[in-house]
């Protein structure tokens, strides 16, 4: 579980019973054996498999809901159509959560994440995917 910004956001979803069945039941999908937890501040990311693919499956927090985030998505559009060439000043640049890392912040902000993920006593298969992470950052870092 986790309660960003000291629980501003509320509480993350968790896997559990009820979502195993509306997976199966709606999608057909069922949550890796291991329930791998893919992370994510806001949101659940479950690593899931049909018919021996894999996804991702985002649960959201319960305040929202299908019917606001088809009105959300579709004010998101229009709002970034509209701002596209504003200039938003530091304030802008430094959002206190965003889903955007300047180049330069990548490497410092990736080893504070993976250090995380480290730290929950991860699965294999997410020990992989925090060290590709670094590795990336790495690249990203030096280019």
């Amino acid at each position: 579980m986790d309660n960003a910004d000291g629980g501003r956001r509320g509480l993350r979803p968790r896997p559990g019973p009820e979502l195993r069945r509306a997976l199966a039941g709606h999608w057909n999908l069922e949550p890796a054996a291991d329930g791998t937890d893919l992370g994510g501040s806001s949101s659940l990311n479950l690593l899931v498999a049909s018919g021996g693919r894999r996804y991702v499956a985002r649960v959201h927090r319960p305040a929202v809901i299908p019917e606001r985030l088809e009105t959300g998505m579709g004010l998101l559009a229009r709002v970034h159509n509209l701002l596209r060439g504003v200039e938003s000043g530091r304030a802008g640049r430094r959002p206190r959560f965003a889903n955007h890392l300047e180049p330069a912040d990548v490497l410092a902000v990736t080893r504070r994440a993976t250090t995380r993920i480290r730290g929950w006593g991860p699965s294999a298969g997410a020990s992989d995917l925090a060290a590709g992470a670094d590795q990336l950052a790495g690249l990203v870092a030096e280019a």
